[in-house]
């Protein structure tokens, strides 16, 4: 029987290391999913500067070991710079414009997040928007 004692093990070793800490670390972190939802036009004719804007934001807290969720944060965002929502984007969303009408300034979302979840909690997200 060899053992190999050369540079093959001591990078399998390091490996198992790293992959222990990052489980470990992940084990330990808050993890607070968020989905954004934006606001659309597709029309023919689309406004010259129109850039998309958040118009909902929903987050969940998962405490490890992920089984344990808070209660979920969700609400509606008044776009600043669109303020008039599309009816295509309420086809794609189901958001209407009561409620973007109804909704926040951005930044007091972003502020009510940041006083609900502490510097452990790291955020996950997805979309292509």
């Amino acid at each position: 029987m060899v053992i190999n004692s050369g540079p093959e093990l001591k990078s399998i070793r390091k490996n198992e290391v790293l992959n222990c800490l990052k489980e470990r670390m992940i084990e330990l972190m808050n993890l607070l999913v968020i989905d954004f939802e934006f606001s659309v036009f597709i029309g023919y004719g689309r406004p010259r500067f129109f850039f998309p804007e958040i118009i909902e934001v929903g987050a969940v807290l998962l405490k490890p070991p992920y089984k344990e969720k808070e209660l979920p944060y969700q609400t509606f965002v008044k776009p600043r710079y669109f303020p008039r929502i599309t009816q295509e984007c309420t086809d794609i969303t189901l958001i209407k414009q009561k409620d973007v009408d109804g909704g926040v300034d951005l930044a007091v979302v972003i502020d009510s997040l940041l006083q609900r979840y502490d510097n452990q909690t790291y955020f996950a997200s997805w979309g292509t928007a």
